[in-house]
């Protein structure tokens, strides 16, 4: 994982995540607006469940693609199944 960078401006910030944006989504072939979501979610999300024991719980859609605490919770598992193991600390 790349060290964090820092950047003299929140404009400098700006660019340089819209640069590493546009950049992935011709890599990656992924329309740049969904992955402008997605990094906007996912940051929320980190934000939300920072600390070890949180009061949130995800619901709905979203939950499909995401990993928690490294731990994906698709692969054969059931979301239910996923969110104790991570709760009890005992993985995927």
């Amino acid at each position: 994982m790349p060290l964090p960078r820092s950047y003299a401006t929140a404009e400098a910030f700006r660019r340089a995540l819209e640069e590493r944006l546009k950049r992935t989504s011709v890599a990656d072939r992924i329309d740049l607006n969904a992955l402008r979501r997605r990094v906007s979610f996912d940051r929320l999300l980190a934000r939300l469940f920072r600390e070890e024991t949180v009061p949130w719980v995800l619901k709905g859609g979203y939950d499909t693609g995401v990993a928690v605490y490294g731990c994906s919770i698709h692969g054969g598992h059931s979301p239910d199944g996923a969110a104790s193991r991570v709760r009890q600390g005992s993985g995927c």
